[in-house]
């Protein structure tokens, strides 16, 4: 069984970052493993070598696995490509298996962040930034939105700067220049204060009360407001930018052109086994390899999480449909592209999830019977549970619809964290390697929280994970009402997508916890449905508002 030492490297060489490839044939009884101590992954080969094609250096088996402060022996089974270089570093730093530091095997480094704690901004994308700022600030509402969606869909994680001790990632610029956009205009007196804006606030401020509890510093504190700024700052942006159907008919148009794009990027990395946009830093340079298939993610943060946000696009395409010429023959590419997306990430959660997703939409002839169908699942998910042995959260192992999945160690972590809710409750938890305990893993541990629920427990307790289950039952309660008293079947069923693709995301965090700039996906959702509630609420105030404006321009003309 090959091995391999990890240790510190005494440098900082972030060239190599970018330049690992895993020679890999497809081998299904070859599966990829992972073993983490202290923060550090080891993975390995036993037959094949792991080659840095920067230096032509390689290295094969026969080598020691030894953690850095450690005495003993770790073996490592099966070499794998180096995970979660930057991922999910500055929003979950809490979490050890992505926490690393600079590890290297023979004094070259194998596996850490070399963006962590400094500036990394490539010169071509400092450009795309300040186009990208110069768009929000002076461009159209349209411009601005166009924006964002490029900064959300073309711009890698690593891309940040540091001011006063503030991590800056692209998105958290774009959402300061939209800010400032905002205040200079005076656009959000436009905005009417709804149930669902105050729930976000609250929601906000109790993540960074209940985080900086924790461990009381001045790190806390940043690393708690950079995370309001990407929840609260977010969603208010967009309910600015978004604030009708019309502006969600632009977002609908250039999500579609954006995917075409993005499609051809994946494409091309299926095929050549290159990310483009990870020449850039921040994403790897070439796909992962599981049970023998490339797992493309683009300059998303991660393979599941580009399938997760395409998945929960897909609902949009459905229910808006595209121009006035061809439009069905638009809105099936969008959705074929879309689905063509989350397939070639090849990763269960969005899959599955894409397929909620359309059997939600097809629930729309019901919409008068939702009720009944809601009891209806309530009855079968509790016959479920009386039927198994096990919990009903126990059908998270079952999940396996790509092969390679780790259903079962979801699994382990929604439990563990039912069985030491005392542990978070209150105000959360920094550190969930002690939930392992007696489950025969404790060399891995449940570090890696991947389930949205877990997440916003974890970092907040009870009081921030049911703000963000509350604002999420409301944004759906909109949907709701909006569906009920549409003008005419055409809106009512936008109006029922909207929900559909907040059914989406939820449907993600059973599986997975958004990260980098996908978060904004769902923030932007959830505007969304404040946007169209309010434009419905208050339309009788706007025409009359726009007729008396017209009256004065009449009368000043006479």
């Amino acid at each position: 069984m090959a091995r391999a030492t990890l240790r510190r490297s005494a440098g900082n060489d972030g060239a190599l970052a970018d330049q690992w490839k895993e020679q890999t044939q497809p081998n299904r009884n070859d599966p990829i493993g992972h073993h983490i101590r202290n923060g550090y992954v080891a993975s390995a080969r036993p037959k094949d070598t792991l080659v840095d094609d920067s230096r032509n250096r390689s290295y094969g088996r026969g080598i020691d696995c030894k953690a850095h402060g450690a005495s003993d022996r770790i073996t490592c089974p099966n070499i794998a490509k180096p995970r979660h270089t930057l991922a999910q570093v500055s929003d979950h730093a809490h979490v050890a298996i992505v926490s690393l530091g600079d590890l290297s095997v023979n004094n070259v480094p194998v596996l850490f962040d070399p963006y962590a704690d400094r500036m990394f901004l490539h010169p071509v994308i400092a450009v795309v930034i300040l186009v990208i700022c110069a768009m929000t600030l002076v461009g159209s509402r349209k411009y601005a939105l166009i924006a964002a969606m490029l900064t959300l869909n073309f711009i890698t994680p690593a891309q940040r700067v540091f001011i006063l001790n503030m991590n800056l990632p692209a998105m958290r610029i774009f959402i300061f220049a939209a800010v400032v956009r905002i205040f200079i205009r005076n656009t959000h007196c436009r905005l009417r204060i709804l149930n669902l804006d105050k729930v976000v606030v609250f929601y906000g401020i109790a993540s960074v009360v209940s985080y900086t509890l924790q461990s009381p510093s001045l790190g806390s504190l940043n690393n708690a407001f950079g995370t309001f700024l990407d929840s609260v700052g977010a969603y208010f942006v967009v309910r600015v930018l978004i604030t009708d159907l019309s502006d969600l008919y632009t977002l609908v148009r250039v999500l579609t052109v954006i995917g075409i794009a993005m499609l051809i990027l994946f494409v091309i990395e299926y095929r050549t086994g290159v990310n483009v946009l990870g020449r850039f830093g921040g994403v790897p340079l070439t796909p992962d390899i599981r049970e023998g298939r490339a797992r493309i993610q683009g300059p998303y943060p991660h393979p599941i999480l580009a399938g997760a946000y395409w998945a929960a696009v897909i609902p949009l395409f459905l229910g808006f449909r595209i121009g006035t010429n061809g439009r069905d023959l638009q809105m099936y590419v969008a959705v074929g592209v879309s689905l063509a997306l989350v397939a070639l990430t090849a990763s269960s959660t969005p899959i599955a999830s894409a397929a909620f997703g359309i059997g939600a939409s097809l629930f729309f002839s019901l919409r008068h019977r939702l009720t009944d169908a809601k009891l209806i699942l309530i009855f079968m998910l509790v016959a479920i549970s009386l039927w198994m042995r096990h919990p009903i959260w126990f059908l998270l192992a079952r999940v396996d619809l790509v092969g390679g999945s780790t259903g079962y160690y979801r699994f382990l972590l929604v439990d563990s964290f039912i069985r030491h809710w005392s542990d978070w409750f209150a105000i959360g938890l920094r550190d969930t390697a002690s939930w392992s305990q007696g489950l025969g893993m404790n060399f891995v541990g449940l570090r890696d929280l991947a389930n949205q629920f877990v997440y916003e427990g974890t970092r907040g307790g009870i009081v921030t994970l049911l703000l963000f289950l509350a604002g999420a039952v409301v944004a759906l309660s909109y949907v709701g009402r909006l569906v009920r008293e549409a003008a005419d079947l055409d809106d009512a069923r936008r109006f029922w997508h909207v929900g559909v693709s907040v059914f989406v995301h939820l449907a993600n965090f059973v599986a997975v916890s958004y990260f980098g700039q996908v978060k904004f996906a769902w923030w932007m959702t959830l505007a969304i449905c404040g946007s169209l509630h309010q434009s419905h609420m208050f339309a009788g105030e706007r025409v009359i508002a726009e007729t008396a404006s017209i009256s004065g321009s009449a009368v000043r003309t006479t």
